[in-house]
């Protein structure tokens, strides 16, 4: 199983974790803010976006088990303004593909796109399983370059995703699991609040570690936002469809055995 489809599975198991009437109210919290065009706005609520969009299309296949048809028409027409747009359009477009016509796509998708950011590179990453090696020299330039105590939680656990080997670095598994808050939840780094972003990464990279699973069950659960969908943290009064994902991943891998 890839990385992408252990993140789906990670995702239905946790809106299957949600009763049915939770599943809906999100799900439609969700298809209420589509555009005419059918994609998601940006936050700001100005125009549809591909990246918002993207986070609309998984949190729809693991609510419904698929996302509408007026969604993924958007991905193919739409207005792609920045390297992390044209990411996210293609990463949904070339879903649609056969697997060896995919592989071959993705590849050269890599070399006319290559990625330049962690977002770029996490999807790069899932768009084809073998992408992650080569892009492993970057992501350990980034430890050298910098004290590991200074690097994001979604950065490390991109390291221990990326490279096979780096999951038995003990100090880079001891460093995320540093970053665990005792009333729940991940802190994106020292001494600061947690975040359902970095708690679904951390999630992710230790999946085999023994997790305190009740408390970041409770946290995911608080952050969701009385607008229907997911905030990064407690007590914020919007959520938005990126973070509904997030908290997905987390309700999921917290009801994981294994």
């Amino acid at each position: 199983m890839n990385l992408f489809s252990t993140i789906e599975t990670i995702a239905r198991k946790g809106a299957e974790g949600l009763a049915p009437e939770a599943r809906a109210d999100i799900a439609q919290s969700i298809l209420q803010r589509n555009c005419a065009d059918g994609g998601q706005p940006d936050l700001a609520g100005s125009r549809s976006d591909p990246y918002y969009s993207l986070f609309a299309w998984l949190c729809l296949r693991a609510l419904q088990g698929c996302a509408p048809e007026s969604l993924e028409r958007y991905f193919k027409t739409c207005d792609c303004k920045s390297p992390i747009d044209i990411y996210s359009a293609s990463f949904v477009n070339l879903q649609a593909l056969p697997v060896f016509r995919r592989k071959l796509a993705c590849l050269g998708f890599l070399l006319r796109h290559p990625p330049r950011t962690p977002y770029t590179l996490l999807l790069s990453g899932l768009l084809a399983e073998t992408a992650f090696p080569l892009l492993t020299p970057l992501l350990l330039s980034c430890v050298r370059l910098h004290r590991k105590q200074a690097i994001s939680t979604s950065r490390l656990a991109a390291l221990l995703l990326a490279k096979p080997k780096a999951r038995g670095n003990q100090e880079l598994r001891d460093t995320l699991l540093k970053r665990h808050v005792p009333t729940g939840g991940f802190s994106s780094a020292d001494k600061v609040a947690p975040d359902l972003l970095a708690t679904a990464a951390a999630r992710l990279a230790l999946a085999t570690d023994c997790l305190e699973n009740t408390s970041d069950l409770l946290f995911a659960e608080a952050c969701w936002a009385p607008n229907g969908l997911f905030a990064p943290q407690p007590g914020l009064p919007e959520g938005d469809v990126e973070h509904t994902f997030y908290a997905l991943l987390v309700l999921g891998s917290c009801r994981s055995k294994g």
